[in-house]
């Protein structure tokens, strides 16, 4: 996410570039995160939610070959964080992630822990979770994020904590919301 973050007019130029590679050389475990890539950049930019689906999928079925528990955290947030929930309910995009969260957890992939616990948080927010449940579980991840100290990702989290702390009338202390 590097280039996705930092400078997202080169991300499909690194995207397209890896497609070619795996079709001109062949599959390698890291296909599976280009294809679930391409998927992204498919539903994102182009608003192919089916080919998208196709090729995540696709991505999910090469990981699922792979030893690489890294590989596996990082497809799964790509494909429930940006594919799924176009073709398919939010509560499967969520199923997704978690199983992406607990082996980034598993595999020591902190920013993967980062970035799959504040999609979780955000999609539990727009599920329309219960708010006492939705506050204890972003707390939760919250604690882990500042554990490990990923600052961007649990101050993602909490703009999902707050209003939930806010409609059941109590306040974040600052212990919980900053590492």
């Amino acid at each position: 996410p590097a280039a996705f973050l930092g400078l997202p007019t080169l991300y499909p130029i690194i995207v397209l570039i890896q497609i070619r590679l795996s079709i001109k050389h062949g599959n390698s475990p890291q296909s599976s995160l280009s294809y679930a890539s391409y998927g992204l950049l498919l539903n994102t930019i182009l608003t192919q939610s089916s080919p998208a689906e196709e090729l995540g999928q696709m991505a999910l079925a090469l990981v699922e070959k792979s030893t690489s528990k890294s590989l596996y955290a990082r497809v799964h947030f790509v494909v429930a964080g940006f594919i799924t929930h176009r073709t398919m309910p939010l509560t499967a995009s969520k199923k997704g992630l978690l199983k992406g969260y607990k082996v980034a957890l598993e595999s020591g992939d902190l920013e993967y822990v980062g970035y799959n616990a504040f999609h979780i948080s955000q999609q539990s927010y727009l599920l329309g979770d219960e708010l006492a449940s939705l506050e204890k579980t972003i707390h939760a991840y919250s604690q882990v994020l500042a554990k490990f100290q990923q600052v961007s990702t649990l101050n993602y989290c909490q703009i999902y904590r707050q209003p939930a702390l806010n409609l059941i009338g109590r306040q974040a202390s600052k212990a919980t919301t900053h590492p």
